[in-house]
C-alpha cells in the first residue's frame, strides 16, 4: 500500500467502487520551499567542491613541514578548511 494512495470502498454494501463514497477527493499539488539559508548552502557547497576528498599530497608536505618545525598555520587557509568541514556536517 501506497501512503497517498486514494481510499477506495470495495464491498458493495458500503457503496462499492461505483457507489457514493467511493471517490477520493482532490488534493492540491505538492509544492517544495527552500529557505534562503538553503540556497546559502548550496551555493557555497558548490564554490568549495567536494567535501570529503583526502589530499593525500598536501597531508605528507605537512607533516614533513611540522616535524622540521617549518610549519606555520594562514589563518585564511584554517578558516576556509573549517567552514569546508561544518558544511560538511551540515549537508551530509
Amino acid at each position: 500500500m501506497k501512503v497517498n494512495e486514494p481510499k477506495v470502498l470495495l464491498h458493495p454494501r458500503f457503496g462499492g467502487p461505483t457507489g457514493r463514497g467511493s471517490v477520493a477527493p482532490r488534493r492540491a499539488a505538492d509544492r517544495v520551499s527552500v529557505s534562503d539559508m538553503g540556497r546559502l548552502l548550496v551555493g557555497l557547497k558548490g564554490e568549495l567542491g567536494p567535501l570529503d576528498v583526502l589530499r593525500e599530497e598536501k597531508v605528507s608536505g605537512l607533516r614533513a613541514a611540522m616535524a622540521k618545525g617549518d610549519y606555520s598555520a594562514d589563518i585564511r587557509d584554517v578558516a576556509r578548511e573549517f567552514l569546508r568541514e561544518l558544511l560538511g556536517e551540515l549537508l551530509a
